[in-house]
């Protein structure tokens, strides 16, 4: 009887062993098909390919930098510069130069700040408005062929555009050679990148060109000049001898204490003296 149920409970076993030994290989192949999967998508998904971006003239950029470069292109919108062209300029006398720029909608506001900067400056040449696009950030830059002027600031200088209101540009300007030259203004709507770096878009910037007549000095200016530094230098002057002069009196107060005590413990010592 032992023998039979042994020989029974055999092959019972035997396929029980065989049925756990395919469950386990089919559970690995399983695991390894779920990594295999789970990480081809993940290389798929983090694509950061560098694309020709259009935003930024074809220029080469990862497709979120693009997306953020396209973002700021489409958010140009109509605008109005104005600013104070000189038709004359004096040689050795540094003028101001201001532009001021806005929305389209707001061009008489623009307008006024521009007046009011003029009068402000003791008035002088006409205003000049011009229509120009305008961004999230703007770029204005003002320059003369052949160090005709010194001009400062050099170079482009980029300002955000507040979301209502305007921005203020302004340059020192110098005529160094007399005669009848050109200023070239300069604005356009910049792309700025992450780390700072600036994009021209596809909208070219517009240029403003500025005629002005630059003459030397004549000897009653030059006097003129000479008057108002020395006036100038008088007030200095003046300034600092009142300052010399209240330092002294500060000087003095303190010698004169000091004296005082210096009297004082004199008399000390000699009355201890004529005790002792």
């Amino acid at each position: 009887m032992e023998e039979a149920m042994r020989r029974l409970m055999f092959p019972i076993v035997f396929a029980l062993l065989a049925v756990s030994g395919c469950a386990g290989g089919t559970s690995n192949v399983a695991s390894e098909n779920v990594i295999d999967v789970t990480a081809t998508e993940g290389n798929a998904a983090v694509d950061s390919t560098p694309i020709a971006c259009k935003a930024i003239g074809g220029r080469m950029a990862s497709p979120a930098q693009c997306d953020e470069y396209t973002r700021q292109a489409n958010a140009l919108t109509d605008g109005i510069a104005a600013f104070d062209p000189p038709s004359t300029m004096r040689m050795g006398a540094p003028e101001t130069i201001t532009l001021v720029v806005g929305k389209a909608a707001e061009a008489e506001a623009v307008r006024n700040a521009m007046v009011d900067v003029v009068d402000a400056a003791g008035g002088g040449d006409s205003i000049r408005t011009e229509k120009v696009s305008i961004g999230e950030n703007v770029s204005a830059e003002l320059t003369s062929p052949s160090s005709m002027f010194k001009i400062a600031p050099e170079g482009r200088v980029v300002k955000a555009m507040p979301g209502r209101g305007r921005q203020v540009w302004q340059w020192s300007v110098e005529a160094l050679v007399p005669g009848k030259h050109k200023l070239t203004l300069t604005v356009g709507v910049p792309i700025l990148g992450s780390a700072g770096e600036v994009w021209q878009p596809v909208l070219e910037p517009k240029t403003f060109e500025i005629d002005v007549q630059a003459r030397p000095r004549t000897w009653p200016e030059f006097f003129d000049d000479m008057a108002k530094f020395l006036t100038s230098l008088k007030g200095m002057l003046v300034a600092l001898a009142a300052v010399i002069g209240a330092a002294g009196a500060v000087w003095l107060g303190i010698r004169k204490f000091g004296g005082r005590g210096d009297q004082g413990a004199g008399k000390d010592e000699a009355k201890d003296g004529g005790k002792g």
